[in-house]
């Protein structure tokens, strides 16, 4: 009587075969898809989700001083005074 040591491993065959039937699933793939397929896939042009642009925040505390500074700088509007200042020193 024959026994079988796990019923759950399956004999593939040779190497070769394997490589065969890889490389004919490869190009029955190819052919559906009208482009070739490569040896370890890849990621499309264009695929996954867009990224968000977002401008980074940040927050400043001002004393009077700084504030009368900055409002100088930017003729009265203090976003255009400290755009100025990281102008003049960037």
């Amino acid at each position: 009587m024959a026994t079988i040591e796990s019923p759950f491993v399956y004999p593939d065959g040779p190497e070769w075969l394997i490589d065969k039937k890889r490389q004919k699933r490869r190009d029955k793939r190819a052919a559906k898809l009208g482009r070739p397929v490569g040896e370890w896939g890849g990621k499309r042009q264009g695929a996954g989700r867009p990224r968000e642009k977002t401008p980074e925040t940040f927050r400043l505390q001002l004393n009077n001083v700084q504030r009368l500074n900055l409002e100088e700088l930017g003729n009265g509007n203090i976003t255009l005074g400290i755009q100025k200042l990281i102008d003049k020193y960037v």
